[in-house]
């Protein structure tokens, strides 16, 4: 089951991105560290596999590896989520390597009105449109390294602002949860890809219209 990944696809290739590994799965980084808690439903379609979290006590955590530590450096945050029961439950994780309480390291949040990028300074969006329950949805975010970051849903620019994540963390990588366990996901989750590189607009685009058959 493909979940956290630095696999190369057309829009990656196309933005000339260098990736620490090709390609890693979610049952070998589990195989080698990856933790998970309670019963998340996994599903088993060859097509479009993904994993469900209950909002209550379901999450994953990885173990840390340097390449993660995403500090004044650019990288790109994609995946897709589908939200689940508990949507008005406030802030939601979908992922984070982030030390709660403080500034230090990175994260991606969801909420029934928007998205917000974790760092030093984070950076919040509204929704085009806001998330109906059982509906799937693309989410991206980048940083350019250098104080701006930018959120997306669905293909499309949810804007533009200060972002930076300029302390390092060296705990897990965390999924549908924080490191802290709380703000727990309700929904699934697939095809989440952690980029290396600022993505452009077209490219996050592509990986919306590439994988937009959930």
């Amino acid at each position: 089951m493909t979940l956290l990944a630095y696999n190369s696809t057309p829009a990656e290739r196309a933005a000339g991105c260098v990736f620490a590994e090709n390609f890693e799965s979610f049952w070998h980084i589990l195989e080698n560290g990856g933790v998970v808690t309670g019963t998340p439903s996994l599903s088993s379609e060859p097509a479009s596999p993904y994993i469900d979290l209950d909002g209550t006590d379901d999450y994953v955590r990885y173990f840390d590896l340097p390449k993660y530590n995403l500090v004044s450096k650019p990288f790109t945050l994609s995946l897709w989520y589908r939200s689940g029961p508990h949507l008005g439950a406030g802030y939601q994780r979908l992922i984070d390597k982030f030390q709660s309480g403080t500034g230090n390291g990175w994260g991606l949040d969801t909420y029934i009105g928007g998205l917000r990028m974790i760092g030093s300074t984070s950076l919040t969006k509204t929704y085009a449109a806001n998330l109906t329950v059982g509906t799937w949805y693309h989410l991206a975010a980048k940083s350019d390294g250098a104080g701006n970051g930018e959120l997306y849903q669905n293909g499309a620019s949810l804007g533009s602002g200060s972002y930076a994540s300029a302390n390092v963390w060296t705990g897990t990588i965390n999924v549908g949860t924080s490191s802290a366990g709380t703000s727990d996901l309700s929904g699934a989750l697939k095809q989440l890809r952690i980029f290396n590189c600022e993505l452009s607009d077209s490219d996050i685009e592509a990986l919306y219209h590439e994988g937009n058959t959930p």
